[in-house]
């Protein structure tokens, strides 16, 4: 499918845009301009939390703009009023997608969820065979649309049903948005059983963007895929693109950093956590067909570690929880973690001669805020629960654990590559769990082989709290004079660390600015002694390309250029 590069024209008359459009048209055809606008979903692996924030994972996925405007009556202003960017990725159970939105007023006063508020759509022609207008009331069955609808509670409205489109189940589908200081982030999941695919496929996809400003009815919106004067180009697959879900797999695997400020093992998320990426624990090994729905099973997970522990905070989306078994096992809610801390086994492990460095350690919900925890031996090594710290506590969606593991238990310094991996269980009856899922691998059998764990590797970066950019001071050494090293690595994604050095007390203001001089980003501002220091800039939220970041130490200023690829 062939689309035609639409400009967004803000504020201006239909008749004048497609004029323009047109001229723009022959003017990049002469000249040899493909205008294709095909994109590719990659595999991700494993999958993103569905939580509206957009983690530094996303940047790992090309990103396409969503601001061709087809809007009649002129109310989309500009780029700020009504924009934005989409990128999606999937795995073997979900379509993911993400769109960052620019909206300088957002609105969501419509009863029930439809176009007519601060939403967007996403169509899909699941065969990527249809070559003319849908027709109402018998669409083609695999033509489907999905409204997602803003909502300032953070849970997004859900509709699959519109005219002349198949109903699409929306059962299983996750949405969430949060705002931002341009607009919002919506950030959704949805089952491939529900779009009939299988995830190695091309489909035909389109997505737009609906705004409403003042309440009542929408009044303006930008898309990414249509070509069609009337407005209601949306519904015609000719005019979708060519979008491919290719096998290409990217892994995301997160490091395991250092906080600035230790968390408190106490059941309370505490500010540190805020600011590190949730994992999603999504690959469901025992009981699917018992979830029934994103309320009753969604459990996600981070890490950190210090010079003395390895912390965990797992928070599970559950609507009933259990605590009827006797002692700690595998049949009321808990969390598994396993370590291979060499990372050296390629095989599964043997009972009753495990190897001495691979772990399991199990910990169990309890209603008293202590969570039960005990090693689980068979084929794994004993590990030493001493000062193991474990605590629990209900949510408002649930429950979470929080714990922390010293690492001389585990053999480990804090600085190397292990193997770990971890899986959550559910029991809504009693008895036997219901349900359990693993953040790394999915068949029930394969838990306890080493060989199916991630590599994850524990680094000496330091996570910041809120607010704050991660600063490291060296030891001080002799420095003669002000300067700002070149940022390593250049080009980067999505972290790079800049260096500088002072010869003596300075106040201090180091800045990033885009091309056209627009401060996006203070790494630091305030007072530092003479020394060198180093700074970790992550870009996660910026578009790609070439910045400069400019060092304001007393009367001295330096600026060097750095380059942001997604």
């Amino acid at each position: 499918m062939l689309l035609l590069p639409n400009q967004p024209f803000y504020g201006g008359t239909m008749k004048s845009n497609k004029f323009l459009t047109t001229l723009l048209f022959v003017t990049l055809l002469l000249s040899g301009f493909a205008f294709a606008q095909d994109a590719t979903v990659p595999v991700f692996n494993p999958a993103i939390a569905v939580d509206g924030l957009f983690d530094a994972a996303w940047a790992e996925i090309e990103g396409y703009e969503i601001k061709n405007v087809w809007d009649a009556a002129g109310l989309v202003e500009s780029e700020d009023d009504c924009s934005g960017e989409w990128k999606a990725f999937h795995d073997a159970d979900n379509f993911y997608i993400i769109i960052k939105v620019k909206d300088d007023v957002l609105n969501d006063d419509s009863d029930g969820v439809d176009e007519h508020d601060d939403s967007f759509d996403v169509v899909f022609d699941t065969d990527n065979g249809d070559e003319g207008a849908l027709t109402d009331p018998n669409p083609e069955m695999d033509d489907f649309m999905l409204t997602l609808e803003y909502s300032s509670t953070g849970v997004a409205g859900i509709a699959g049903a519109k005219w002349s489109f198949a109903t699409l189940d929306v059962t299983g589908i996750k949405a969430r948005c949060t705002d931002t200081e341009d607009g919002y982030i919506m950030e959704a999941s949805i089952p491939l059983i529900n779009l009939d695919l299988v995830g190695d496929e091309t489909i035909g996809f389109g997505v737009r963007i609906n705004d409403d400003d003042d309440g009542d009815t929408r009044d303006g919106q930008v898309t990414w895929f249509i070509n069609d004067d009337s407005g209601h180009g949306w519904n015609n697959m000719t005019d979708l693109a060519d979008v491919e879900l290719t096998a290409d797999e990217k892994l995301n695997i997160p490091d395991i950093m250092v906080p600035e400020v230790a968390p408190v093992i106490d059941g309370v998320i505490d500010d540190i956590w805020k600011v590190v990426p949730a994992n999603a624990v999504a690959k469901v090994a025992l009981g699917p067909e018992l979830i029934d729905d994103e309320f009753d099973y969604g459990p996600t997970w981070k890490a950190l570690h210090d010079d003395t522990y390895f912390y965990v905070l797992m928070e599970q989306t559950d609507d009933i929880l259990m605590e009827d078994s006797e002692g700690v096992d595998h049949n009321d809610e808990f969390m598994d973690v396993v370590f291979d801390t060499d990372n050296g086994d390629e095989g599964p492990l043997t009972d009753p001669n495990p190897d001495t460095d691979d772990y399991m350690l199990k910990f169990e919900y309890s209603s008293t805020g202590d969570a039960g925890f005990n090693p689980y031996t068979w084929s794994f090594a004993s590990l030493d629960i001493t000062g193991v710290l474990a605590k629990c506590a209900e949510t408002d969606a649930g429950y979470l654990i929080e714990v922390a593991i010293p690492l001389e238990n585990l053999d480990l310094v804090g600085d190397e590559l292990i193997g770990f991996g971890l899986r959550v269980g559910d029991d809504d009856d009693g008895g036997e769990r219901d349900t359990q899922a693993s953040w790394w691998i999915t068949p029930d059998d394969t838990w306890n082989s080493m060989a199916d764990l991630a590599d994850v590797q524990l680094v000496a970066d330091i996570v910041s709290l809120p607010g704050g950019t991660s600063v490291e001071e060296e030891a001080v050494a002799v420095v003669s004079d002000y300067q700002l090293s070149q940022n390593y690595p250049n080009p980067f994604n999505p972290t790079t660390t800049i260096e500088y050095a002072l010869p003596s007390a300075s106040s201090v203001r180091l800045v990033v600015y885009d091309l056209v001089g627009r401060e996006v980003a203070t790494l630091f501002n305030g007072q530092q002694s003479a020394g060198t220091h180093s700074v970790i800039f992550d870009a996660s939220l910026l578009s790609s390309g070439i910045y400069f970041y400019r060092l304001e130490a007393g009367a001295h200023v330096v600026t060097k250029k750095l380059a942001f690829m997604k």
